[in-house]
């Protein structure tokens, strides 16, 4: 059906139905709705459908936009989500919605990309944790042991255990 968005100021209520277009909110005459609002910018926000789906841009305003709280610069919205621009606040309307516009817009849908991006970047992650570690050993195992390593080990070794450290140390170092 459609994608409605509740824009409600101080004493008015608008309902704008959302497109493919940018649609703008501000104080300036520019802008789609003219809010008089003294803490919204000229061009505040805009707000576009892309792919099915509600965005929220701020157009680097003074005093920026929040969604849930949150400073923002571009978001998708949901259904639960409060959008506040100075002393304006925005919603999407659900009754208008179809059912697959609905599933798009709800928090579910919004937990399960953030599961499956956590689970992408633990799994990168891991993946570039044990590249490191591959790396490090391969290094480790190319690097020469340096001499009191060798003696140290040579000392510890059990074939050695009979003979004098002087002895064995005097052959590593090859003093004669």
């Amino acid at each position: 059906m459609a994608i409605i968005l509740i824009i409600k100021e101080a004493s008015k209520k608008h309902e704008i139905i959302l497109s493919e277009s940018p649609f703008t909110i501000g104080r300036s005459r520019k802008s789609d709705l003219k809010i008089d609002d003294s803490r919204l910018s000229g061009l505040h926000c805009s707000l576009k459908l892309s792919g099915g789906r509600a965005f929220i841009t701020d157009l680097d305003s003074t005093n920026g936009t929040t969604l849930n709280n949150k400073q923002i610069k571009q978001s998708p919205l949901y259904l639960d989500d409060i959008v506040k621009t100075g002393n304006t606040s925005l919603t999407l309307l659900k009754t208008k919605m179809t059912d697959d516009e609905i599933k798009l817009h709800t928090s579910n849908y919004r937990n399960a990309i953030a599961e499956r991006l956590a689970e992408t970047n633990s799994t990168s992650s891991e993946v570039q944790r044990l590249k490191e570690r591959r790396r490090a050993r391969a290094k480790a195992a190319q690097a020469p042991v340096p001499e009191h390593v060798r003696a140290k080990n040579a000392i510890g070794s059990k074939k050695n255990k009979d003979k004098e450290p002087f002895a064995i140390l005097t052959r590593i170092l090859k003093i004669k």
